[in-house]
């Protein structure tokens, strides 16, 4: 069949071994070597740098966020992540019937949301879709005669790389099996301590001069109070023991006298401060019992709105027997909304319809509330004056009980101001006394008390002295240990800090 078709049409199979022949010479040269065919992958990388920070601060500040917003893309099947110094890298595996052009819009829509919560050192996500293009065509190992193993990875991080990458078609070059140089910190104990040793001895040679002035300050305070009970001694020999019955009572009446002003400060203070309880108790009880009544007159306006509903749909049906429901319902929202306006007159409270009373009731009742949960706090602090409060109607009972705390404070301070009258007789008698005694000697009396009385306050300055020295000297001590300082968890954040992976 096909000969005869060749013989009797021969031109005819001439053109079509022409066409054949002209077709297969334009696909040999047009044909391009791939030994991969085209294909697309359901996979897609997310890679994002953060600038000098630590695997785990990338961790949580970057790749967490972008693994639960691509976790919810659609035709998600796998999310993995790994995070690094100063980038992040998120490994997406999608569905093989996925659209990854749809979803590559996707994934930079939710990219772009979460960029305005990262911090300025968090660059622009990169969306890279894995292609079979992408993989290395060729895969050579290097070797150097005469060079250690880091003196090849030096020459072909610094030489070879750089020669490969500038040839013509070459993409991108990386190396594997190189060493990485590495500083370990290690920290020598017996230096450390000795270092201390000779900064705690420092800090103790700095305090040693205000400790000499302590002690020579000290050693002069007893002295004089050595040198005072001597001279104390020798004038209660002469004075006798009628001068000193006398001293003796002026000494506890300026004694009684102090603490019958201590005392009368206390009951002054307390007396301030009980009024001022009362006078706020008073006022949170005016408040919120105006409150509370509004709440009563508001409830019981709630609970009548049903009644008043049904009197005036009782009203419109004897003038009107036959009005439809739609003119009932209007009615009685028309008799809800008078008596909601009237109410607005009398109490000037925003209600124009039922729900707006509801929230309104509901707001007074959670001010009421809040009122009583303070109320119910303040009152612990009067539990030492036997006065409980859970409620602003505990009040007035508070109030009577403060009340009476008051009356008896009044009464104290009434007492002790006649005490102190009381005093002040008995030292302008013990003054006249002491005026028939010998004025020299009655000098030097008064010369002593004071000079003691100095003494006792230098001596109590003195320890407080002491005692700021020595917390300083501890403070000092503790703050400048190099075992608090070079501790591994302070060395390993310097480290980090440094970031030595970045150019310096």
């Amino acid at each position: 069949m096909i000969s005869k078709f060749s013989v009797k049409k021969p031109y005819t199979v001439l053109v079509g071994v022409v066409l054949i022949i002209v077709l297969g010479f334009v696909s040999l040269t047009r044909m391009t070597t791939d030994l991969l065919p085209e294909m697309k992958l359901p996979y897609a990388l997310v890679i994002t740098t953060d600038i000098g920070a630590s695997p785990e601060e990338v961790e949580s500040d970057v790749t967490a966020s972008i693994e639960s917003a691509m976790a919810t893309t659609s035709n998600i099947k796998n999310v993995s992540s790994s995070s690094y110094n100063n980038y992040s890298v998120v490994i997406l595996e999608y569905e093989q019937n996925a659209n990854m052009d749809s979803i590559l819009i996707e994934m930079q829509q939710k990219l772009d949301q979460l960029k305005g919560n990262w911090k300025d050192s968090v660059g622009s996500p990169m969306i890279m879709q894995l292609d079979p293009d992408m993989m290395p065509i060729m895969v050579a190992s290097a070797d150097v005669n005469g060079m250690s193993q880091s003196e090849i990875s030096t020459y072909v991080e610094d030489k070879l790389i750089p020669a490969i990458e500038s040839l013509e078609g070459v993409a991108s070059v990386s190396t594997t099996g190189t060493l990485q140089e590495e500083i370990q910190v290690t920290m020598d104990q017996d230096k450390i301590d000795a270092l201390n040793k000779k900064i705690q001895k420092k800090i103790e040679a700095q305090f040693e001069e205000s400790q000499k002035k302590l002690d020579s300050s000290s050693a002069e305070i007893k002295k004089g109070q050595d040198n005072l009970a001597t001279g104390q001694a020798e004038l209660e020999d002469k004075m006798g023991a009628a001068n000193s019955e006398l001293i003796d009572k002026k000494m506890e009446l300026f004694k009684q006298e102090s603490d019958l002003n201590e005392q009368l400060s206390n009951l002054k203070e307390n007396q301030a401060s009980v009024k001022q309880a009362i006078e706020s108790l008073q006022s949170a009880y005016d408040g919120a019992k105006k409150i509370d009544e509004s709440i009563s007159k508001l409830v019981e306006l709630q609970q009548s709105i049903p009644t008043i509903r049904q009197a005036a749909i009782a009203s419109l049906l004897t003038t009107n027997p036959n009005a439809s429901k739609e003119q009932q319902q209007l009615a009685a929202d028309a008799a809800v909304e008078n008596t909601l306006a009237s109410l607005k007159e009398q109490t000037g409270l925003e209600i124009t319809d039922e729900d707006s009373l509801n929230l309104t009731i509901t707001s007074f009742q959670s001010q009421l509330n809040e009122i009583n949960s303070k109320l119910s706090k303040q009152g612990d602090s009067f539990a030492d004056a036997g006065v409980s409060i859970t409620s602003y109607q505990d009040i007035p009972s508070a109030v009577s009980k403060l009340s009476e705390n008051l009356t008896q404070i009044n009464t104290g301070i009434a007492t002790i101001e006649a005490a102190q009258k009381k005093i002040a007789e008995g030292k302008t008698s013990l003054d006249d006394a002491f005026a028939t005694l010998n004025q020299k000697q009655i000098s030097s009396v008064l010369e002593m008390s004071a000079a003691s009385a100095k003494l006792e306050d230098a001596s109590s300055q003195l320890a407080t002295g002491q005692e700021q020295l020595d917390s300083a000297k501890d403070s000092a001590l503790s703050t400048t240990d190099l075992n608090n300082i070079l501790s591994i968890s302070n060395l390993n954040n310097l480290l980090t800090a440094q970031n030595f992976s970045m150019p310096a």
